[in-house]
C-alpha cells in the first residue's frame, strides 16, 4: 500500500524541467507583484500591510516574512529588474515617471535627459542600464534609452534606430540590449542593440508582422511574434532566439494554445504565459510546463516574470472576483537538494490542488 502511496504521488511531479516548491511572497497587504529576481533575491512591488493603497518597491529573500518596502521621495515606486546588488525600476514622482536604480539598496533617481519628459527604467547588468523616455515635444513619442556607464554617465543616449520612429528597450546583458523599434504602420519589430542606434538589428522573425524582445541572457533572448491574421486576440506566440545575430526564432507556442509569451530567460530555461497561465519551457514547445497547476483554485490566472541561473521563477498570480481581485507576488522555487519527505509533501500538494480544481 505505501509503496502505491508513493509512486502515485510521485508520479504527481512533473516530468519535464523539475518540480517546484510554491511560495506565496505576498506580505498581507491588498496587492504585490513578483517582478524580477538574482540569486537570493527577489523583488517587485507591494503594498503596505494592512491597507495601504500605493505600491511601494518590494524585495524579499525567499519568504514572505522578509519583505523590505522602500519608497523614493515618499512616492509609489516598483523594481522592474535585479543583477547582484543593483536594481532598477520606476517611481511616480508629481512631475511624471522617472526611472530609479538601487546600488545596494541605496536609490538613485538620474537626471532627465534633454527633450525627454519621462523616464522608464526597465532592465539593468553590473555596468548598464536600460528602458525608455518619452518625448516631450512632437508627438511624445517613446525612445529607447541605454545608461551605458551607469556609475558615470549622467545621461543616457537614444537607442532608436534610424528610420525607425519609436522604439522602447526592457532588458541588458553582455553588451546587448533587447526591446522594439516601431516600423511603418504602428507595427513594432523586435530589436536586439550593441549599445548604440546604429548597431540595431530587427530579428523580427519572417512570417509574422510584429515581435517584440522582452529579455536576452547570454547570446539569447525571448519574446513573442504575432501573426496578424489570426486577430488581434490571438496569433501571439512566444519564441526563442537563439542567437542574437538572427531572426531565426524556436516557436515556443504549445499546441492547442491560443497565446503566449515568453518574458525571462536563463540557463536554458525560459518563462512566460500561456493562455493566462504562468508557464515553463526548456528551449522547444513540447516542453511546455503550465506553473498554474501549483496554484489554488482561488487564483484564476498568473504569469511568470524571471527566472534565475538555478531555475527559481518569480511572478504573481491573480484571485478570483470573489476572492478580492488581487494581485499577489509568488515564488515557484527549486527544493533544496533532500528527502523523500520534501517530495512527498509537493507531490501531495500537486493532487490537492489538482482535487481541488476538478470539483
Amino acid at each position: 500500500m505505501w509503496v502505491k502511496l508513493v509512486c502515485a504521488l510521485l508520479c504527481a511531479l512533473p516530468a519535464q524541467a523539475g518540480f517546484y516548491e510554491l511560495r506565496f511572497l505576498h506580505p498581507g497587504g491588498k496587492q504585490s507583484m513578483g517582478l524580477a529576481l538574482d540569486t537570493g533575491i527577489q523583488g517587485g512591488y507591494a503594498t503596505q500591510p494592512p491597507n495601504g493603497t500605493s505600491g511601494l518597491a518590494a524585495t524579499w529573500k525567499g519568504t514572505a516574512e522578509s519583505y523590505q518596502l522602500y519608497s523614493v521621495s515618499g512616492r509609489p515606486v516598483q523594481i522592474n529588474d535585479i543583477r547582484g546588488a543593483r536594481m532598477v525600476g520606476t517611481v511616480s514622482l508629481t512631475s511624471g515617471s522617472q526611472a530609479v536604480r538601487w546600488n545596494n539598496f541605496s536609490s538613485f533617481v538620474p537626471e532627465l535627459p534633454s527633450g525627454i519628459s519621462q523616464t522608464f527604467g526597465m532592465g539593468i547588468s553590473a555596468t548598464q542600464m536600460v528602458g525608455w523616455g518619452i518625448s516631450s515635444t512632437g508627438t511624445f513619442l517613446h525612445r529607447a534609452l541605454l545608461w551605458a556607464d551607469i556609475d558615470n554617465d549622467r545621461f543616457p543616449i537614444s537607442l532608436n534606430p534610424p528610420g525607425y520612429y519609436a522604439s522602447e528597450a526592457y532588458a541588458v546583458d553582455g553588451g546587448n540590449q533587447a526591446g522594439y523599434a516601431m516600423v511603418a504602420g504602428d507595427r513594432p519589430h523586435a530589436m536586439i542593440w550593441s549599445s548604440t542606434a546604429e548597431s540595431a538589428q530587427d530579428v523580427n522573425p519572417p512570417g509574422y508582422e510584429l515581435s517584440n524582445a522582452l529579455d536576452v541572457r547570454a547570446g539569447k533572448a525571448v519574446g513573442y511574434a504575432q501573426d496578424l491574421s489570426v486577430g488581434e486576440s490571438g496569433g501571439r506566440r512566444a519564441v526563442l532566439w537563439n542567437s542574437t545575430s538572427s531572426s531565426a526564432v524556436v516557436v515556443l507556442h504549445p499546441a492547442g494554445a491560443v497565446g503566449s509569451e515568453a518574458v525571462s530567460v536563463a540557463n536554458g530555461r525560459q518563462v512566460g504565459e500561456v493562455d493566462n497561465h504562468a508557464a515553463l519551457w526548456s528551449g522547444t514547445a513540447e516542453s511546455f510546463e503550465d506553473l498554474h497547476s501549483y496554484l489554488p483554485p482561488e487564483y484564476e490566472s498568473s504569469r511568470a516574470m524571471g527566472i534565475d541561473d538555478e531555475g527559481n521563477i518569480i511572478g504573481y498570480a491573480h484571485l478570483n472576483t470573489f476572492n478580492g481581485g488581487w494581485y499577489h507576488a509568488v515564488m515557484w522555487a527549486v527544493p533544496e537538494p533532500g528527502s523523500i519527505s520534501v517530495l512527498l509533501s509537493l507531490a501531495t500538494t500537486r493532487l490537492l490542488t489538482r482535487r481541488r480544481a476538478s470539483l
